[in-house]
């Protein structure tokens, strides 16, 4: 690829400026969550010889999806960027283990190549997001990260791109707070389950959200794992298939 970026696995954006310069929250192989979770899709050998080659890795946060343990010795040649998360654990523990780590300043443009830069901004809830200029045209990469706070300088960034594609974490609901149960041991509904069965719309969640940040098109992300333990496989019943993210999706602003 020339110029641009591609999406694979889980949370892992790959830009690339005559060749791969960028990876975010490389997951590519191994699993997370204490074997709980793996990747609902094979990483294909293109996209994961492109992610290794990467120079520089951003990674978002410390949930083991994001910062994956198993698939981090893959960088070891790379450039680790982080946020500025208080306390600065990730970075410290990340250059304790032989990392070359750079910590970047908030709200602040970062040259990644000649046609690529890009700007992270940590949260209180030690999550991140990272906008990326990919040679005039923007990634908002959002992950799974709630708005902290940063939500109108995204919205002012996405106004000054003709173009802006964003990527986050929609769906069903089913990575968080699902495993309930009553005094009897009878598991209570989940938010996930009450979405599917109440004929929730993701593709008009998403473009509400979508249209709301002011961008032009929809990537689905941070959205793409499957549960493989014995005591988690139960839960794949509430994951969102691709095919309900066109499902009541309609805008005339958003592709």
């Amino acid at each position: 690829m020339e110029l641009g970026f591609e999406t694979i696995g889980n949370a892992t954006l790959i830009v690339h400026d005559h060749e791969p310069v960028l990876v975010t929250d490389p997951w590519v192989q191994g699993s997370a969550y204490f074997g709980s979770w793996g990747l609902s899709h094979p990483v294909p050998e293109e996209q994961g010889d492109a992610a290794r080659a990467a120079g520089t890795v951003w990674c978002s946060h410390g949930h083991p999806d994001h910062l994956n343990p198993a698939s981090l010795p893959l960088f070891r040649h790379a450039r680790i960027l982080l946020p500025d998360h208080v306390g600065g654990r990730i970075a410290r523990d990340l250059t304790r283990d032989g990392y070359r780590v750079e910590v970047l300043p908030d709200a602040t443009w970062v040259p990644i190549s000649d046609r690529v830069r890009v700007l992270s901004i940590a949260d209180e809830g030690q999550d991140a997001i990272l906008l990326v200029d990919v040679g005039g045209e923007l990634v908002v990469n959002l992950n799974d990260a709630q708005d902290r706070g940063w939500g109108s300088l995204v919205k002012r960034v996405i106004r000054s791109f003709p173009r802006s594609f964003l990527l986050r974490l929609s769906g069903y609901g089913d990575a968080d707070m699902i495993h309930f149960v009553d005094d009897d041991g009878t598991r209570l509904p989940s938010l996930a389950q009450l979405r599917r069965e109440g004929g929730f719309e993701v593709g008009a969640d998403v473009a509400r959200m979508t249209e709301t940040f002011g961008a032009t098109h929809f990537v689905p992300f941070s959205s793409f794992h499957r549960y493989q333990r014995t005591d988690s496989v139960w839960a794949n019943e509430w994951t969102t298939p691709v095919a309900e993210y066109e499902r009541g999706f309609a805008s005339d602003r958003v592709t």
